[in-house]
């Protein structure tokens, strides 16, 4: 995966989200900075270097790159989930959004959406966000 998504250097949150979604223990978090970086906080990092981190935990979660439709996906998920209950801000929420949206019942992760379901998925995501947070204007 580019870390640099949309032009823009990867910033400390970006470096936090990437550690949520790999699911990387604090732990596993601290000895990467430790080892790569000689830092105890990715505060301390530059940009590049947060790119850098960005990186290395998602080759430490075994994860692939993700596509431009599951970058989008996952951005209004993030736009949408400040509005949920806490029992529905879980990737198996997001994923049954993704299987009622597509009429797919079998779809175990965002990687397996073909384009069709994906677009689906994402015009379902927007009605969703419209629906919790509408555009005053």
């Amino acid at each position: 995966m580019s870390p640099d998504v949309g032009g823009k250097m990867a910033s400390v949150a970006a470096v936090k989200i990437a550690q949520k979604q790999a699911h990387m223990p604090e732990a596993a978090y601290r000895d990467l900075l430790a080892r790569q970086f000689s830092a105890g906080s990715c505060t301390y990092l530059t940009a590049e270097q947060r790119d850098k981190l960005v990186a290395a935990i998602h080759r430490w979660a075994g994860e692939r790159p993700k596509s431009a439709t599951e970058r989008k996906i996952w951005a209004l998920w993030y736009d949408l989930k400040p509005y949920l209950t806490p029992d529905q801000r879980t990737v198996d929420y997001l994923l049954a959004i993704a299987r009622r949206a597509s009429g797919n019942d079998k779809i175990t992760g965002l990687a397996a959406l073909s384009d069709r379901e994906a677009y689906k998925t994402i015009e379902a995501l927007k009605r969703r966000v419209d629906q919790v947070a509408p555009v005053p204007f």
